[in-house]
């Protein structure tokens, strides 16, 4: 189905930028737990055209203030052909989920 990408590209500029701006889909039920679900972007290295200088900085940032809170479950999606032990988002719930309790990892393809 076509993903309309309107609400984030208001918040966020057309394919550049990223903000603290959460755009939210509420899905009520009565026989379901409370759940939020936040896709973070990925962690950029290298700025591309367009993109703040300081993209890595500011996406690393963003990322800490959602899964440095004690009731976030943090997910860690790595694709299959990279070493899950070399990623920075491992790294970062490390850092976060000392003891583990909070982090899932899934390898993708």
């Amino acid at each position: 189905f076509p993903i309309d990408l309107t609400a984030q590209n208001v918040l966020a500029g057309k394919g550049v930028g990223i903000c603290e701006d959460l755009i939210t889909l509420k899905i009520t039920s009565s026989t379901v737990c409370d759940l939020s679900l936040i896709d973070l972007p990925g962690i950029t290295r290298v700025a591309v055209k367009g993109q703040p200088e300081d993209i890595g900085a500011q996406i690393k940032n963003l990322i800490t203030k959602f899964i440095k809170k004690k009731t976030t479950i943090i997910l860690v999606v790595v694709p299959c052909n990279v070493d899950i032990a070399t990623t920075e988002a491992l790294k970062m719930a490390q850092e976060m989920d000392p003891e583990g309790t909070r982090t899932l990892g899934k390898e993708i393809i």
